[in-house]
């Protein structure tokens, strides 16, 4: 086994629960409080599974709640030293989603993958949603506070009930 210059001088800044989480031989989960250096743990724990454990000719999926932190992951793991390109994925819970398993598998179900546009961006759903609303004659509604709302409205015409809009949400 053999550990970059890099690599080791992180493991040694480490703290000993650190390292233990690092240089764990199974599964780890990794639970503190904010700045106490999850993301360093993560990023020396991939970097030691991908220059360790992990054969070069597969990888690491690292999956996060939030495209800032999988950005953050990423970069920092690709200039830990170790040889990383092609062997990270880093995405949030919905993007590994949608192109690692619904786009990647789509042949095997016989379903279309999912397009562009059919994912929409936050700003988008609103635009959309807004000109759903004009649609409907309740453009006094806006689709930027009313998200909620909508859910409610599409869930109750998707299973064909009745909805009313109340007072107190137009």
């Amino acid at each position: 086994m053999q550990i970059s210059d890099t690599l080791l001088r992180e493991l040694n800044d480490l703290h000993v629960k650190q390292r233990t989480a690092v240089i764990h031989p199974g599964d780890v989960v990794v639970r503190a409080g904010p700045g106490s250096g999850k993301t360093r743990t993560l990023v020396a724990r991939i970097a030691y599974l991908l220059q360790t454990q992990i054969s070069a000719f597969r990888g690491v999926a690292c999956i996060t709640y939030t495209n800032a932190a999988a950005d953050e992951i990423r970069r920092r793991v690709l200039h830990s030293g170790v040889r990383a390109e092609g062997r990270i994925t880093c995405s949030t819970v919905h993007a590994f989603c949608l192109n690692e398993i619904l786009r990647a598998f789509a042949p095997l179900t016989r379903q279309a993958a999912p397009q562009a546009g059919q994912v929409l961006s936050k700003t988008s759903t609103e635009v959309l949603l807004q000109d759903c609303f004009d649609q409907v004659g309740i453009a006094e509604m806006s689709a930027q506070y009313h998200t909620a709302e909508s859910t409610r409205i599409r869930r109750a015409l998707a299973c064909d009930e009745r909805w009313t809009v109340s007072t107190h949400e137009k």
